[in-house]
């Protein structure tokens, strides 16, 4: 069942008298559902101990809106305003954790390069005496600017690592020093020279 239909059915089933009471509250739900969700998605592209730590995050997500589920139907029930808060308490945990998990990945970034060209075009604090960004006091709007923001840089590789060319088959031998080529301008020193060729590329 969807989030807004489990909402819905709680207003109904608390009545006309205590709807008006709760209807800030469920909407505040609704909209702090959505904006983690679309804050799980934003994120999507974390390295893989992130990506970890986001699914853990969807998990807990999901637990919270069994929970919500279980209030179908209780809506006159007094313990009904604990459930709520402890919803609030886990929304701002989750946030948290989020936060938290953005400034190290942004911490990375911010030593690469191309940030000086980018970050104009991010919302940061001012940047501590070492160069780092403490976002303990950012809001959740900048956070979710921030994040947008560089899941567009990561799409296009912005910040992706400069990966040094390989030498293959055709890369320099010799210790890089072009062949000397025969030492007779004869057919047996030709000879003799692809036969060294040969051997030195086997």
């Amino acid at each position: 069942m969807d989030i807004k239909d489990v909402l819905a059915k709680i207003k109904a089933a608390a009545g006309e008298e205590i709807t008006p009471k709760i209807d800030g509250l469920l909407k505040s739900i609704e909209n702090e559902f959505a904006s983690m969700g679309d804050d799980l998605k934003a994120a999507n592209a974390e390295s893989k101990e992130r990506k970890l730590k986001i699914r853990e995050l969807s998990g807990q997500l999901e637990e919270a809106s069994d929970k919500v589920k279980d209030l179908d139907g209780k809506a006159n029930n007094p313990d009904l305003a604990k459930e709520m808060a402890d919803l609030k308490q886990f929304k701002a945990d989750v946030l948290k954790t989020k936060r938290a998990a953005f400034s190290g990945e942004f911490a990375t970034v911010a030593k690469h390069p191309n940030f000086e060209k980018a970050k104009e075009q991010f919302k940061l604090p001012k940047p501590a005496d070492d160069g780092t960004f403490d976002f303990t006091k950012a809001t959740d709007e900048e956070i979710a600017h921030n994040v947008a923001k560089l899941e567009e840089y990561r799409k296009i590789g912005y910040f992706a690592e400069e990966q040094k060319p390989t030498p293959g088959f055709n890369g320099p031998r010799n210790n890089g020093q072009p062949d000397a080529g025969p030492k007779e301008a004869t057919r047996e020193g030709l000879n003799q020279f692809i036969a060294a060729g040969i051997q030195r590329y086997k």
